[in-house]
This record gives structure tokens, sequence and C-alpha cells, in this order.
């Protein structure tokens, strides 16, 4: 990085925050969207196999 930018230790420790935040919320959204399928792929075997 440049000397002419200064980054202070809270902002940096902010954007380390979100970028860890961002992380573990695509986490929980890819399990989510694990389960709905499993969910819906079992609901719809219901309705395929007599």
């Amino acid at each position: 990085m440049s000397s002419r930018y200064r980054i202070s230790k809270s902002a940096s420790a902010f954007a380390s925050h979100l970028h860890e935040l961002h992380k573990e919320i695509a986490q929980n959204i890819e399990k989510s969207n694990k389960d709905y399928k499993l969910y819906a792929d079992l609901k719809l075997l219901k309705w395929v196999t007599p």
C-alpha cells in the first residue's frame, strides 16, 4: 500500500469483521439452500412415487 494512505486500526478491524461476517452469512445461506433443496426433493418424491 502506498505511504500516502493510512488506515486506522479501528477501520481495519471493522473491515475484517465485515469480511468475516460476509463469509459466515454466505455459509449460512448455502446451508439453508441445501436444507431447502433436501426438503423440496423429499416433498416432490411424495408426489412422484406411489
